[in-house]
């Protein structure tokens, strides 16, 4: 979120999954609506759509932001799925990555880096998330605790699908 602000876009809306019975997707608008209120911005301006985790409902809900009154410079996904949606819907429209709008995915898959353009994203270390996950299994099991929740280090991944918004 920080990137997106630093490369001076002002109308930020995002793509998501479902909030209900997800901590997680709820976590990320959090985390987008505190970098907003962080920064200066009212986070209760951020247009948030809720849809299900696949490409197709990625570039539909991308379709419905950008037909509104105003639409984003900026479309933060909740996931690299949703984002390559939004990127394959968005050329469809005719529009440019990053010229017209800036894309912005969560998790750094494959797909990420082989998107045209190649997706900005935030890297999750998935081997270790699931090394540290099992770990933890086998503790619960074998000594009967009750597991323990794990932090693990992120980094945004620049590449070229966020830039500087048009002055249009």
């Amino acid at each position: 979120m920080h990137e997106v602000l630093k490369h001076g876009h002002k109308k930020i809306s995002a793509i998501m999954g479902r909030t209900e019975s997800n901590d997680r997707v709820r976590q990320r608008i959090e985390g987008i609506k505190d970098a907003l209120s962080y920064n200066g911005w009212n986070s209760d301006s951020l247009e948030v759509i809720e849809t299900t985790h696949d490409v197709e409902s990625g570039g539909d809900a991308f379709e419905t932001l950008m037909a509104g009154e105003s639409p984003p410079t900026a479309v933060i996904c909740g996931n690299d799925v949703l984002a390559v949606g939004a990127i394959q819907r968005a050329r469809k429209l005719g529009m440019s990555i990053p010229e017209d709008v800036s894309i912005t995915g969560f998790d750094d898959i494959e797909l990420a880096r082989i998107v045209d353009p190649p997706l900005t994203t935030v890297h999750v270390p998935h081997r270790e998330m699931g090394r540290r996950a099992a770990s933890e299994l086998v503790d619960m099991i074998e000594n009967k605790t009750p597991g323990n929740s794990i932090n693990l280090e992120t980094n945004v991944t620049l590449r070229k699908s966020l830039g500087t918004p048009s002055a249009n």
